[in-house]
């Protein structure tokens, strides 16, 4: 089908790079065969990324140091110093959306600069954000956002009172690797973990 499905992801942790992953072959299961993944982090600014990869490695060995890594990044979305994140790889992606000229940009990390980039006649190209965390943190927030795909219901209530319309909210759980729903793969855990099947 002729649709250019453009994804963005990071190199923090491995989930956002398989989610991403998960979705293209999903996409091209279904049809859709030219999907592109960017990590921009590591496309726009190596260095930099390096760096903030080896800081948020080490942050797991102090789980309070990760925590507030994590969770006090936050205050930085309501202060002027994340105006500079929002043009974060600007000119990378740009560079990319004339080349693969996206039909729609699928974020897998928060990120704010694809609601910069226009379409050939000068358009906003939809985002939606595939948000890959159970909790919602504020970089994933913007009204330019067309869709956010959540993991869980307790997540769609967090944005609601973000004053996030729920008509832009589909709660469609997190995407795994085709090989996770297989039926050999799930008894194998079961039994591995002396689970019963219908247990909760």
């Amino acid at each position: 089908m002729a649709l250019n499905i453009l994804i963005t992801t990071a190199p923090f942790g491995n989930g956002h790079k398989m989610v991403a992953i998960a979705l293209k072959n999903a996409f091209v299961n279904k049809g859709y065969n030219n999907v592109f993944i960017v990590d921009l982090f590591t496309e726009a600014h190596p260095a930099i990324t390096e760096a903030i990869k080896r800081a948020y490695i080490r942050s797991y060995d102090f789980g309070k140091a990760y925590s507030r890594l994590y969770y006090g990044s936050e205050k930085f979305a309501d202060k002027s110093i994340i105006e500079p994140y929002r043009n974060f790889g600007y000119k990378r992606l740009s560079e990319i959306a004339i080349k693969f000229k996206p039909n729609v940009i699928i974020n897998t990390f928060p990120m704010l600069t694809p609601l910069k980039i226009k379409n050939e006649a000068n358009e906003n190209i939809p985002v939606f954000n595939i948000v890959t965390d159970f909790y919602v943190h504020k970089l994933w927030i913007s009204e330019g956002i067309d869709k956010f795909y959540i993991a869980t219901n307790e997540l769609r209530e967090d944005l609601k009172k973000m004053n996030i319309s729920m008509e832009k909210v589909i709660v469609s759980g997190i995407p795994i690797r085709k090989e996770f729903e297989e039926t050999n793969n799930i008894l194998k855990v079961y039994r591995k973990y002396n689970f019963k099947k219908g247990e909760k």
